[in-house]
């Protein structure tokens, strides 16, 4: 589904932080789709 996407948090407060750390615990996206 995400594998593809490029992915923005705009605003990386705690929970920026909690949704990027979920996405990469639970291998949805890889870190240089992070941007």
């Amino acid at each position: 589904m995400l594998t593809d996407l490029p992915i923005a948090v705009i605003g990386a407060g705690a929970m920026g932080e909690a949704i990027i750390g979920g996405l990469l615990r639970n291998e949805l996206v890889t870190p240089d789709q992070i941007l």
